[in-house]
């Protein structure tokens, strides 16, 4: 008992210890971020446009907020059950002051043990009460070794706990193993990354000298273009000038041809002013000659009509005889039809004979009764009553079909009688025609025979005048066509000079359509060369900014290197703490077993007592 009190003293600085460790962690932990952070921020700040080369940065950055989340998770865990554990060791302490309190209580029941055995002694003369002692110590012994087989379940039940926090602790060591490999795997993952950006800012720088060579180069070349293409273009202007002057020579002398021209034309008018009076001359004649033509053109236009009604004439008479030939072919027809009537005529009779035998089926009913009635005097009823049926129906399927047969030859007698009458009407119609057809076609005749000899006095007087209109019309066409040869000859030489002229001056456009061509192809390629001199210094731009950027990320991981020792520094702490930690709690079940002993003696000893109290 003297020997656990200055070990509870011993450990309760090392756990007030434990205790600030705890509260420095995780108040410890969330300031690196913030710094981590406004560090991350800086760059943003100092440039706009780099965020493309801070992921790195921000990755390993937010890793390393999540280990340190993760371990403060651990750490608090960790605090959780050490608190469990204070917790036990606060009740062992009571239940060691209540031992301590036992003990004194055991030293007075053992004082009066000492003077209850000098009581004993005298008593055991007697052997009844050695019996019922020897009885109640073999009671004690079977309750000392259900005492002993307690003990040993408690035992094991330590033991599995023992496992079980070593399990725990296995564990958190292999994880704080992996966190390690991380962390390296982290460093290594950065330094690669550095190394890779370096070359990459090598590379651009190398890229931009390149392009500020190629820039160079293509000023140069620009210029000697530029002189090359003003020293053509003045060349292409003397030669147009040169084109001009000739050309303004071509066109003072067309104008002294035009002038010639000119004075051509007055002559040519002067000798039409001389021919104007013939000409009027043929102009009087001219109505006559109009009115003959015309007569000529109505005289061949009815020469046409009658033509085509004589064509029209003996297509209706070929008409009428396929008529006729129609109509022939009708009263043919209608002589059968009439053959059929009176074939009709001989079904009337069939009919009257129907009725007669309607009479008489009547009669032969009569007396068939007249028998049945004898018969059934005479009882023989019910065969000829079957017979009488039969009989009956046989007659009503007779008369049923008489009856349609007569309906059926009554159509057919009034289909015939509307086509007689149709047949009438069109034999009329067709006649009455024929008749005006024929009548037409006369007339027609007696007018074609009166024309004919109007026509050949009209075919006479136009011939006379054709031959009149022949002689003019020569006379006429070679003065024009002396005229028109000479005007054509002199037009064809002023369009070819026209020609000529038209062909240098489309010669002269094409050489300037070719020569602004040539300075748009050039001024394109100025253009091009100008917004790849922007592109190059937009990348130079480019790569200035991104010098502060890269010097910015170079600080960051060196800001990142220490934080990350810092990390792996509190790691080992934290592994020492841990393995402290086991050695105390290895510590504490130590005493929590001895105490459990304790306890169980207690329980015994107060047994006892209980038992020799009820004893006394």
């Amino acid at each position: 008992g003297e020997d656990s009190a200055p070990g509870v003293s011993s450990e309760s600085p090392e756990m007030s210890e434990v205790k600030n460790r705890k509260k420095s962690g995780p108040k410890g932990a969330p300031a690196d971020p913030g710094k981590r952070s406004e560090g991350g921020k800086s760059p943003e700040a100092r440039g706009g446009g780099g965020g493309s080369w801070a992921d790195p940065r921000t990755g390993l950055s937010l890793l390393s907020l999540g280990t340190c989340l993760g371990l403060a998770w651990f750490v608090l865990q960790q605090s959780e059950k050490f608190a469990k554990v204070e917790r036990q060791y606060q009740l062992l302490k009571t239940e060691t002051n209540e031992f301590h309190g036992l003990q004194n209580k055991i030293n007075l029941i053992s004082e009066k043990l000492e003077s209850t055995e000098s009581i004993l002694q005298d008593v055991t003369s007697s052997m009844s009460l050695v019996t019922q002692f020897e009885q109640e110590v073999s009671g004690l012994q079977s309750v000392m070794h259900d005492i002993q087989n307690s003990e040993d379940k408690l035992t094991g039940k330590m033991q599995r706990l023992q496992e079980k926090f070593q399990n725990v602790t296995g564990f958190w060591k292999r994880s704080l193993g992996e966190m390690n490999a991380n962390t390296d795997v982290f460093k290594l993952e950065s330094k690669h990354i550095h190394s890779q950006v370096t070359v990459k800012i090598n590379s651009a720088e190398q890229g931009i000298k390149l392009l500020t060579e190629r820039l160079k180069d293509l000023e140069d070349s620009t210029l000697r273009n530029i002189r090359t293409v003003k020293r053509q273009e003045e060349e292409d202007l003397l030669r147009v000038e040169e084109q001009l002057g000739s050309d303004t020579k071509t066109v003072e002398k067309l104008e002294e041809e035009q002038h010639i021209l000119l004075a051509r034309d007055e002559d040519l008018t002067n000798k039409l002013s001389s021919y104007e009076p013939k000409v009027e001359e043929c102009k009087t004649h001219l109505p006559t000659i109009e009115s003959a033509i015309h007569s000529v053109l109505r005289v061949s236009q009815d020469l046409m009509g009658t033509e085509k009604k004589m064509e029209e004439l003996t297509i209706q008479m070929f008409n009428m005889e396929d008529d006729m030939l129609k109509a022939v072919s009708e009263i043919m027809e209608m002589q059968k039809t009439l053959e059929g009537i009176q074939y009709d005529n001989s079904i009337l009779k069939m009919q009257n004979e129907l009725d007669v035998l309607k009479g008489k089926v009547h009669d032969f009913i009569c007396h068939k009764s007249e028998v049945m009635m004898e018969q059934l005097k005479s009882l023989q009823i019910i065969a000829h009553l079957k017979r009488l049926q039969k009989e009956i129906d046989e007659v009503k399927t007779w008369s049923s079909g008489v009856t349609e047969k007569q309906n059926l030859l009554n159509n057919n007698l009034t289909a015939l009688s509307e086509d007689v009458t149709k047949v009438d009407q069109s034999t009329a119609s067709m006649v009455k025609n024929v008749g005006l057809k024929i009548s037409t076609v006369k007339t027609d005749i007696r007018r074609v025979s009166g024309l004919v000899t109007d026509v050949t006095t009209l075919t006479d007087s136009v011939q006379e005048l054709e031959t009149k209109i022949e002689k003019v019309e020569k006379s006429t066409v070679k003065n024009i066509g002396d005229l028109l040869s000479s005007s054509i000859d002199r037009t064809a030489m002023l369009r070819k000079t026209a020609s000529e002229n038209s062909q240098r001056i489309n010669s002269v456009k094409k050489v300037l359509s070719e020569l602004t061509s040539d300075f748009n192809k050039h001024t394109d390629r100025f253009l091009s060369l100008e917004s790849d001199r922007a592109k190059v210094l937009k990348t130079v731009t480019f790569a200035n900014d991104l010098k502060p950027k890269v010097y910015n990320l170079k600080k960051d991981f060196s800001r990142l290197e220490p934080l990350v020792n810092d990390l792996t520094l509190r790691i080992g702490r934290l592994v020492t703490d841990l393995v402290q930690r086991e050695k105390e709690i290895a510590f504490l079940n130590e005493k929590i077993s001895n105490l459990t002993i304790i306890r169980t003696e207690i329980k015994d000893m107060k047994d006892e007592i209980s038992h020799i109290s009820d004893m006394d």
